[in-house]
């Protein structure tokens, strides 16, 4: 692991990188403190720059708390292709982050996208987790939300590309590789069938976005 370039004197909650062979390096922010250590998961095409990730971290702060924040492969300050990655590939740099650097149990909170993760983490790590906090969750967003036409689009081009109010320079891009999340998405909610009992997903909040502390007005 490397601190970032930006100065001297950097604190735990300050930016990081974990390097990783053969693989994307990921950015993070961590800091000690009381446990279980809260870690966030953004949403898709987000990073640990959005308002909930800093209203998390300022929470941290305030009350002592130990939290993890993280950039996913090919997001935000992390290496690696955003278009070359699978959903399981998100997950598995949220444990080896987790693993890395967190002793003990962790409270995964995870926003649109993030809510996906957060469940694949705790059924393939249910020992690692101690309780899961949804804000808007959106478990395997690749089912729904489309017309036919836009899937056929989708599965044509392997991608779609919409207006979107929150990025203002770019349209809102969505990367559908049927080779990769479409396929994996299917062996995820086997995997959910047969683990309706798991101990993890048992202990779970979800949440609306209105019922969060105020905060500015974006959907990461």
């Amino acid at each position: 692991m490397r601190e970032s370039p930006h100065g001297k004197g950097i604190g735990m909650s300050e930016l990081r990188y974990h390097e990783r062979a053969g693989q994307p390096t990921l950015a993070y922010r961590h800091r000690e403190g009381i446990g279980p250590t809260l870690v966030f998961l953004p949403g898709y095409m987000s990073d640990m720059t959005g308002s909930k990730a800093n209203a998390i971290m300022a929470y941290a702060e305030a009350e002592d708390r130990a939290c993890l924040l993280l950039d996913y492969s090919g997001c935000g300050s992390s290496s690696g292709t955003f278009e070359e990655q699978k959903i399981t590939d998100w997950r598995d740099d949220v444990m080896d982050l987790v693993n890395a650097l967190v002793l003990g149990p962790v409270v995964l909170i995870g926003s649109s996208m993030g809510g996906w993760l957060m469940l694949l983490c705790a059924l393939a790590h249910p020992e690692r987790v101690a309780a899961l906090v949804g804000i808007a969750a959106a478990p395997d967003f690749t089912d729904w939300g489309f017309t036919q036409d836009e899937k056929l689009a989708i599965l044509r081009d392997g991608r779609l590309e919409q207006p979107s109010a929150l990025l203002k320079v770019n349209p809102q891009v969505f990367h559908y590789q049927q080779r990769r999340i479409g396929l994996e998405s299917r062996s995820i909610r086997q995997s959910f069938t047969s683990s309706t009992h798991d101990a993890a997903s048992s202990r779970c909040i979800s949440t609306r976005h209105a019922a969060l502390p105020p905060c500015s007005a974006d959907a990461r």
